[in-house]
């Protein structure tokens, strides 16, 4: 008999609903079922970015020792469930749990940014150009409602990359979630609703393109912050050309191994940097160039480390990669 599998509605109006549609998400490893989660319709999207607007008012007045108490309460809350939410990563993303730790560990430190960026968030900020009994400031304000998509790679840590300055600076943020790895933003929402945040600065659900496209679109989503490949990066930013669009898409990094390197170090980084999480990073070391004068050396040592990389279950604390995303990744 097949085990209890986790069923997860959409998190809206600060409160999980349920959803006409759903999907299974199945771990890349050996395809087992993880849970299923559900889809919002256009009726609910809707409904999202018209709540999210009409909390805009009150959470702009929000004081900031309330934002730095919630975010606050997030952080301690993820810091209990550190290991449960690493092995949601693992699992529906195929990470090494060792790697899904160190993207939790990373996470906190972005909270904490958060809670330092939240206590001095509206004070006003004094320039140098003050002269001649004039005195120039500047001072940030909130824009409203934003709408954030993340990939599958990072599944927590470039969540909260949108989420926390969003709650930071009084905004409220509606988060597409990547479609392989939407358990892990789910286990999010479950800490923000426990949480003192003020209901609704944050709304996490999957959704088709199409309704997506419509969210993105709507009038009062003021600002895009999209991570993923270049060309859908693109693509969104034509949909919407008098919004403010922010891209973090993939990238093609090289790394240059002159004759004076430590050869040892230069084949380790390479090594780590073309193979941690199988390569599925945007920083993932893609070329290597090296010195004719110690090509041969460095090459030698990096097959070695190469055929030395175990493959096995992502919570195996031994392995090093383990199965790709998908099948055609």
């Amino acid at each position: 008999m097949e085990n209890a599998v986790t069923k997860y509605g959409v998190y809206i109006e600060g409160r999980f609903q349920e959803t006409d549609a759903s999907v299974d998400i199945l771990a890349p490893y050996d395809g087992a079922r993880l849970a299923t989660v559900g889809y919002a319709s256009y009726t609910q999207a809707l409904a999202a970015v018209e709540y999210a607007e009409g909390r805009f008012a009150a959470i702009r007045d929000t004081e900031n020792e309330a934002i730095v108490q919630g975010l606050s309460d997030l952080y301690d809350l993820l810091s209990q469930a550190l290991e449960d939410v690493a092995q949601t990563i693992a699992l529906e993303a195929g990470k090494p749990i060792v790697l899904a730790r160190a993207e939790l560990e990373r996470g906190l430190t972005v909270i904490q940014d958060g809670i330092a960026a939240a206590k001095a968030f509206g004070q006003d900020q004094p320039l140098d150009l003050n002269r001649d009994g004039y005195t120039a400031t500047t001072r940030r304000f909130p824009m409203g409602v934003i709408y954030g998509i993340t990939p599958f790679n990072f599944p927590l840590n470039l969540l909260l990359h949108k989420l926390i300055p969003a709650i930071a600076s009084k905004n409220l943020i509606i988060i597409k979630p990547g479609v392989q790895t939407p358990v892990t933003a789910l286990k999010l929402a479950e800490l923000i609703e426990k949480s003192s945040l003020p209901t609704g600065m944050c709304q996490i659900f999957p959704c088709e393109n199409d309704v997506a496209q419509t969210i993105l679109e709507n009038p009062r989503v003021r600002c895009l912050s999209f991570t993923g490949s270049t060309g859908v990066g693109r693509y969104l930013q034509s949909l919407v050309p008098s919004k403010k669009v922010l891209l973090e898409c993939g990238g093609m990094a090289s790394m240059i191994v002159d004759e004076t390197a430590d050869v040892e170090a230069a084949a380790t980084a390479a090594v780590n940097g073309g193979f941690a999480y199988a390569g599925q990073t945007c920083i993932s070391v893609q070329h290597v160039y090296i010195h004719e004068s110690v090509y041969e050396q460095i090459k030698a040592i990096i097959l070695a480390k190469t055929q030395g990389l175990k493959y096995g279950d992502p919570l195996d604390e031994t392995v090093s990669l383990s199965s790709l995303i998908s099948d055609t990744a």
